[in-house]
């Protein structure tokens, strides 16, 4: 059987769980809405299709500190 790396596995992981995340943010400069999953928003690079702006970040930040607070929960209860 091959090694595989818990690193890579956890990556994996966590790449296929935000597969399905939906998220809502808008463009500041020309004020369009999207509304679409996030391999979406990493294929754009974050950025605006229609006129390439960065799209606004306030979405992203609040999933990134819900998942770290889980995240610590999570090594708490295990206590790593």
């Amino acid at each position: 059987m091959d090694y595989i790396d818990p690193e890579d596995e956890i990556l994996a992981g966590a790449k296929q769980a935000t597969r399905n995340i939906v998220i809502t943010t808008s463009c500041p400069t020309c004020g369009k809405s999207y509304t679409e999953k996030m391999p979406w928003f990493d294929t754009h690079d974050f950025k605006c299709p229609t006129c390439g702006v960065h799209l606004d970040k306030k979405p992203f930040i609040e999933m990134d500190e819900r998942a770290s607070k889980r995240l610590q929960k999570t090594l708490k209860r295990f206590k790593l």
